[in-house]
């Protein structure tokens, strides 16, 4: 009889630590899963990020190049970005860069009369589904 009981509660040894084992294996399967997509996303977002910095760094370039504001949509406008000017002389710019995978990032900003530059907002749009999220990255 005793060896019978020690048998039993071997058995329920050796069924605690398979089922653990087997806990163990999806759980770090579902992490490295989850780990494969934020890197992704994360290198989908650091491609985005720097195509809008080299955008950003050639609306630079263009005002520093011109001496009035005004200037700027003609030059910008063979550049395909977008610029209006507005009733107080500043103009406004605004881009998108390509998408990268589901991401992508839209910047608008606004140049004043002393050429400098001010970024109204700095968003990221993610695409899902046909439809585009718009989680803000900055707002200014």
């Amino acid at each position: 009889m005793r060896i019978y009981g020690l048998s039993i509660v071997m058995v329920l040894i050796l069924l605690c630590l398979t089922v653990f084992g087997v806990l163990s294996l999806a759980s770090a399967q579902a992490e490295r899963t989850l780990s494969e997509k934020n890197a992704e996303h994360l290198t989908q977002y650091a491609l985005c990020d720097a195509e809008a910095q080299r955008m950003l760094a050639e609306v630079h370039a263009a005002a520093a190049s011109i001496d009035q504001p005004r200037k700027l949509p003609a030059l910008l406008d063979a550049m395909a970005y977008s610029c209006t000017v507005l009733d107080n002389g500043q103009v406004a710019v605004r881009y998108e860069t390509a998408r990268q995978g589901q991401l992508s990032i839209t910047v608008e900003l606004t140049v004043g009369p002393g050429r400098d530059i001010s970024v109204e907002s700095y968003r990221l749009n993610v695409q899902t589904d046909g439809a585009v999220e718009r989680p803000s990255l900055w707002q200014g």
